[in-house]
């Protein structure tokens, strides 16, 4: 019981430090702080939230947990960057990781927020987006920082 207890911290912890480090862009050291205060008091039911949102486990080399072992069974759907979104699917945006306000104001001037609705029309040499009806071009840097959710 002890082992798996430690497991499970030990699952908790990586999780926080990816959630902290690749979506809120804080450094490895603080995004480590961060993950020690929150990893007591978080339920199993919000770590797998967490885990969603960094698109599971294996992604990262963290130990899989329920979440990513139904999400491999049933092909669910992941919370994902756009430049990983096969193309003429449709997604929404989930949430948009830019470090630098001028990326994350730029996709706001084009229409890419949290909640819309998007397809990929075109990979290369630049990404087609198709957002309310309305075609957008944004090159791979900016797809990288776009996390969907296929719908």
């Amino acid at each position: 019981m002890e082992r798996n207890s430690k497991q499970q911290n030990e699952r908790t912890l990586a999780v926080l430090k990816v959630f902290y480090k690749e979506l809120l862009g804080l450094t490895a050291k603080k995004a480590a702080e961060q993950a020690e205060i929150l990893a007591s008091g978080i339920s199993p039911e919000i770590l797998e939230r967490f885990c969603a949102l960094i698109g599971h486990g294996q992604t990262h080399n963290i130990p899989t947990g329920p979440c990513c072992a139904q999400a491999k069974q049933f092909n669910a759907a992941t919370v994902l960057p756009l430049n990983r979104l096969p193309l003429g699917v449709n997604a929404k945006v989930i949430y948009i990781r830019a470090a630098q306000d001028q990326a994350l104001a730029r996709l706001y001037e084009l229409g890419v927020y949290p909640g819309q609705t998007l397809r990929i029309q075109q990979l290369y040499p630049t990404y087609i987006l198709l957002v309310d009806g309305v075609r957008l071009a944004i090159d791979g840097r900016l797809a990288k920082l776009i996390y969907v959710e296929k719908i």
